[in-house]
């Protein structure tokens, strides 16, 4: 999965970091596998100020510090825990 589709994973984290950033609801129950143009994808529908990859690393700080990155998510996505158990490792080590 590649990166901008994994920041699509925690989508409480955007209005964190941009108030006005808010991912379509149809957004949140999307396989995020098969959005081929992720990044500008959140450019299009996150709206002002425009998505950059360079905000990626507050919106995972957001999704740490929120609450909304679980390691061991329902069912069974290796590569998600995977992911998740990495991010989670930021709070410990900020």
């Amino acid at each position: 999965m590649l990166f901008s589709q994994s920041l699509m994973l925690f989508p409480d984290a955007f209005p964190k970091v941009r108030p006005g950033w808010r991912l379509p609801e149809a957004d949140c129950r999307r396989d995020l596998a098969k959005l081929e143009k992720a990044k500008e994808h959140l450019v299009k529908y996150l709206g002002k100020p425009p998505y950059r990859e360079s905000d990626a690393p507050a919106i995972m700080r957001a999704a740490v510090t929120g609450g909304h990155v679980n390691a061991r998510p329902t069912g069974n996505n290796r590569s998600y825990r995977d992911f998740a158990d990495e991010i989670a490792s930021w709070e410990k080590t900020a």
